[in-house]
């Protein structure tokens, strides 16, 4: 029999329904218990209400069971048995099987989505098809276009260098690499890149409604394989905003992070990145594929096709709407275990030192606050506060033709949710709804 009780001023906090739920969890999973019950003072509602919170059933009352200030008193008995349990986490997983076949049936979805709640894969499925033509079709192994996402993968690297001393966040990018004549200011630092506070001109200014794949309509995506080649679409254009005095998402900022990554390591971005972090973080099935090259289990990326009237009339190849292999901004391949991989080797201090581990998730930039969410910018990283569960979520996403994605990871809960499309389909609506589905049967 265990029991406990909270200073008043610790009410309110949770920490009686994360006991609760992490007792049940020993009781049943490790323990191998059928039953468990609760004993609770009648009139107690707070913890009546977390315990039926936590699926457990009234029973009854017990009379002048309990003796408190003299004088017996009656209590609620309440429980829980392995099959409620169990059909709560099946009742859950249930519910986003649906989800997803949902989105596949009507929503155009087609990848793979990954949930899992500390050591338990609450749902982990495939829709659609990698190879539309030969109909293969996706799978859990199958790996796809992270697009933005993998700005994650540079900035752990821009930290590891500054772990070992080789950079500052406060250094100037132009004091450490060299791109000729540019509009670039002198003043950007590796912070305001990373922070998206350069102000610096995108290539393709996705607050301002340009197309990426527009670039590729006067010149030859394949011709586009060095980092350095991305440099003539951004370096000559006019800056936004002076450094530090806004905050606009910037992609081409991190193609300047993998050039001072280059320049100061002596080896190409994508063999660093490879060896510093895909392999640290044991993620063997993640790596940069060329459109022209031979590589296993890599699903092929669909756009959208649409008459005049927006309609949706088919599907075509994405192998023309960007450069063929991937780059410091985007494009690394991967699947959904691997990023939960990266996540939990990133947040258990295994690709940075203690404090810069630290630093990656720590608040930097606030960008939107209001009912609903308070948005900051981190490294790399989006910081989420979702008012309503009184939730706390660091996320990265990434959208181009023919690919969808979002990592999203819940450190109270160590929850991870990851979608991954190979189709332009809304993640981030299907990555909400899940969020509903599981902080509504908490």
């Amino acid at each position: 029999e265990i029991g406990y009780g909270f200073n008043r001023h610790e009410w309110s906090k949770g920490y009686a329904t994360e006991a609760i739920k992490t007792l049940v969890k020993f009781g049943f999973e490790v323990m191998g218990l059928n039953r468990i019950e609760a004993i609770v003072t009648l009139g107690n509602a707070g913890s009546v209400k977390a315990l039926k919170k936590a699926n457990f059933t009234q029973e009854g009352i017990v009379r002048e069971r309990t003796l408190m200030k003299g004088e017996f008193v009656d209590d609620v008995i309440l429980s829980i048995i392995k099959r409620d349990y169990i059909m709560k986490y099946r009742h859950l997983k249930n519910n986003i099987e649906n989800l997803f076949e949902d989105y596949a049936q009507n929503h155009y979805f087609s990848g793979v989505g990954f949930v899992k709640i500390k050591d338990e894969i609450i749902y982990g499925g495939a829709k659609g098809y990698a190879h539309k033509g030969y109909k293969i079709e996706n799978t859990l192994t199958t790996k796809f276009d992270t697009a933005s996402i993998t700005k994650l993968f540079t900035t752990v690297a821009i930290l590891q260098l500054v772990d070992s001393g080789k950079l500052n966040l406060s250094d100037r990018i132009l004091n450490i690499i060299d791109i000729g004549e540019t509009t670039i200011p002198n003043e950007v630092t590796i912070y305001h890149l990373l922070t998206h506070t350069s102000g610096i001109a995108d290539d393709a200014d996705e607050e301002a409604n340009e197309d990426y794949e527009d670039i590729w309509k006067d010149k030859p995506c394949y011709a586009t394989r060095e980092t350095a080649d991305f440099l003539p679409n951004f370096i000559h254009k006019e800056p936004n905003f002076k450094p530090g005095e806004g905050h606009r998402y910037n992609n081409v900022g991190f193609i300047l992070l993998g050039l001072a990554i280059e320049k100061i390591t002596g080896v190409k971005y994508m063999d660093y990145i490879v060896k510093n972090i895909f392999k640290v973080a044991n993620m063997a099935n993640t790596e940069f594929c060329y459109f022209d090259g031979i590589f296993e289990n890599v699903a092929e990326g669909y756009g959208m096709i649409e008459n005049e009237n927006e309609e949706f009339v088919g599907w075509r190849k994405n192998i023309f709407s960007y450069p063929p292999i991937g780059s410091p901004d985007s494009g690394a391949y991967t699947t959904v275990e691997d990023l939960d991989k990266f996540i939990h080797a990133l947040k258990d201090g295994h690709l940075l030192s203690p404090k810069l581990t630290k630093e990656i998730f720590k608040d930097q930039i606030l960008v939107e606050d209001n009912e609903i969410v308070r948005y900051i910018q981190c490294y790399g990283f989006d910081s989420f506060f979702n008012k309503k569960y009184a939730s706390l979520s660091y996320c990265k996403d990434g959208i181009n033709v023919g690919v969808a994605n979002i990592l999203k990871y819940y450190p109270e809960n160590d929850m991870t949710i990851a979608i991954m499309s190979n189709q332009e389909a809304n993640i981030w609506k299907m990555c909400s709804d899940i969020q509903d589905i599981i902080f509504e049967n908490k």
